[in-house]
């Protein structure tokens, strides 16, 4: 279970950039994550970082043993007045940034999911897209097999990030529900020359037990994959109601 920690601030040793983040003392009046019992190794924790007027937010796992947080999953980032969901990554973050744990107004639902390894595309051909290595699922979706929409969800946003392995590459990708391609889910396709592209959908209603598989493709172009280890390659499920 991820959870928020109330009156958490603190900052860092010293400045992670874009990797884990090595946790420092304590704000005055505040408490660090170490003081906290139900804090653990393994623990899955919200966090907010601020440095300076920049700001990110996501899903953090805990390391006892260096006191760090690992960025499991960047859910937004705002940096220089701007706002950008799902980022491939988080902040550059220097020495000053602060790190807190604050529920949000609305804390996220829904389930992120990543590729286990390559995935190589025949020749014009569409490949269901295995969807294996769990980020989060707040709610269930991911079965093990496959992904089946839960008790409790009514609507949805989906949003993909694909990355190949060479320009020489045209990325398409589609969403079915329960077999139907035209379901309003994502949809995406770059020109000629796009090893990354991305996309969001609008909200659709669905019912639990909706069955939701993704395709993709290179187009006609072979020796292409998708590069299982990029951050850039993700599938995600927003519950929005």
């Amino acid at each position: 279970m991820i959870r928020h920690f109330r009156w958490v601030k603190q900052g860092v040793v010293s400045a992670p950039g874009t990797g884990d983040i090595l946790l420092g003392s304590r704000v005055n009046s505040y408490l660090a994550l170490s003081d906290i019992s139900d804090v653990v190794d393994g623990s899955q924790i919200y966090y907010t970082v601020e440095d300076g007027q920049d700001r990110e937010y996501g899903v953090g796992t805990y390391v006892a043993a260096t006191n760090s947080l690992v960025r499991t999953f960047v859910y937004a980032v705002m940096q220089s007045g701007k706002l950008s969901r799902y980022p491939s990554n988080g902040l550059d973050l220097s020495i000053n940034a602060l790190v807190s744990s604050e529920p949000q107004a609305k804390p996220f639902r829904g389930v992120l999911l990543r590729l286990s390894a390559n995935l190589t595309f025949p020749y014009n051909a569409w490949v269901q897209t295995p969807w294996t290595k769990v980020v989060y699922d707040t709610d269930g979706f991911f079965t093990g097999s496959g992904i089946i929409i839960p008790e409790g969800v009514n609507l949805i946003r989906t949003q993909v990030g694909l990355q190949g392995n060479t320009t020489t590459i045209r990325l398409g990708f589609y969403t079915q529900i329960n077999g139907v391609k035209d379901r309003g889910a994502v949809q995406a396709g770059g020109p000629n020359g796009s090893s990354i592209i991305s996309a969001s959908g609008p909200a659709i209603p669905v019912v639990p037990g909706d069955v939701v598989t993704t395709y993709s493709s290179a187009g006609e172009y072979s020796s292409c994959y998708l590069i299982g280890s990029s951050l850039a390659n993700f599938f995600s499920i927003e519950v929005v109601g």
